[in-house]
């Protein structure tokens, strides 16, 4: 009988391919006024979502030890998952504004709503890093006494 395999999240991938598609939703439409399609790059919004993405992208390369330094080393799961939440963070706010922000008669563009999702898949994704590599962050029930474990099990 084959043993079962367990897998793992590997939040840093998710992190990382969150920040790619932000990046990538920074180079399509956001806005969309038939004939004419508008790419965000030519505001702020798209600007700020597109450094959210290269931030986030690098929030996975130092916690994949692509950039290897004490400094960032010693601040670890902050470097990593914070940096991956800032970038995040401003894909959303960035997204939202623009959302917002758009012209009468204007409908939302796809890389709107990608740059939007993956901003929000990338937040996710930057807390489950964090949770994994915090130290300070029980574990389960077990781990803060509430739940009694066995002997055995410790």
């Amino acid at each position: 009988m084959p043993e079962a395999v367990r897998t793992t999240v590997r939040f840093e991938a998710i992190l990382f391919l969150a920040g790619l598609f932000i990046t990538i939703g920074t180079l399509g439409p956001w806005e969309v006024i038939p004939p004419v399609e508008r790419n965000p790059l030519s505001s702020w919004h798209g600007n700020v979502a597109f450094v959210g993405g290269i931030i986030t992208m690098v929030g996975a390369l130092i916690s994949y030890e692509f950039f290897r330094t004490r400094s960032i080393e010693s601040r670890r799961p902050l470097m990593d998952a914070g940096l991956g939440a800032l970038g995040a963070v401003l894909g959303i706010v960035s997204s939202v504004t623009f959302l917002l922000d758009l012209s009468p008669g204007a409908s939302p563009g796809w890389a709107l709503y990608l740059t939007l999702a993956f901003s929000l898949i990338a937040l996710f994704a930057a807390y489950g890093l964090y949770r994994d590599e915090s130290p300070r962050i029980p574990k389960g029930l077990s781990a803060t006494h509430l739940v009694p474990v066995e002997k055995s099990q410790r």
